[in-house]
């Protein structure tokens, strides 16, 4: 009678799961967008704009994404209200109901719209391997290579510092020896980096 420690409990889990949610509505939200162009929504999922009728925009997500931080205050809600009591049974436990149901409504509806959401996603494999043929996914590949080559010595790659004064024009120095790496195999990866 004293505690809502069962609201409490089932309040933070439900922040952790719309944590979550909020976190892939993000991905799906840039994914979407025309910088990405990864996946489409599909269409009873979205909304064109008001000025612009031909753009998609992914309701849901956004929607979702919001809803988050309504579930977040009232977990921070409940730990206010039973922050300040005595042991025993007080009114103030009145205002537990509110934010405990409609955290659990929301939790319901957003997971029900997301799974069906979900399922009508369609993915754009061709804009995908062009964004990974830019060469991005390789830059540790590439950064682990340099390291192995540029330096004799066996250091760690964060002792490691790269200044330039041009960007066609690298200069490698090994902190620990203040040696400057120029051997060949160094500057075979320069260039291999101004390449880039």
């Amino acid at each position: 009678m004293s505690d809502r420690d069962f609201a409490i409990e089932f309040t933070a889990a439900a922040s952790l799961a719309m944590v979550h949610i909020s976190r892939m509505s993000e991905e799906l939200i840039l994914w979407m967008s025309q910088n990405f162009g990864f996946i489409q929504i599909a269409d009873r999922f979205t909304t064109g704009s008001s000025i612009m009728p031909q753009k998609k925009n992914p309701d849901v997500p956004e929607l979702a994404r919001g809803k988050t931080g309504r579930v977040v205050g009232h977990l921070m809600g409940l730990i206010t209200l039973m922050k300040g009591q005595p042991l025993a049974y007080n009114k103030d436990n009145q205002e537990d109901k509110e934010p405990l149901f409609d955290t659990v409504d929301t939790l319901k509806d957003t997971l029900r719209i997301f799974a069906e959401m979900v399922g009508g996603i369609t993915v754009k494999p061709e804009a995908m391997e062009q964004a990974a043929l830019r060469g991005y996914a390789t830059a540790t590949d590439l950064a682990d290579y340099l390291v192995k080559k540029a330096c004799l010595s066996t250091m760690r790659m964060k002792q490691w510092h790269m200044r330039s004064k041009r960007p066609s024009r690298m200069r490698w120095t090994c902190r620990s020896c203040r040696w400057r790496c120029c051997s060949s195999s160094t500057r075979k990866s320069k260039k291999m980096f101004t390449m880039l």
